[in-house]
């Protein structure tokens, strides 16, 4: 069957994929979410400055 391993006793186990392309999504994964997270605070901080920045600096 494709996908599947039988061990000697006759059982069926689901293949694994390969640790080393597990490793790479894995990292690939926790990369693109460190970003994404990255700009969104970046859009915060923006949207602060933008809120209360102008309202400190002209003495509001």
């Amino acid at each position: 069957m494709i996908g599947l391993n039988t061990s000697e006793a006759g059982t069926v186990k689901p293949a694994s994929p390969s640790s080393l392309t597990s490793q790479k999504w894995l990292t690939l994964s926790g990369k693109i979410w460190f970003i994404i997270a990255a700009i969104g605070q970046a859009i915060f901080t923006f949207y602060i400055i933008g809120l209360y920045g102008v309202a400190t600096a002209t003495g509001d």
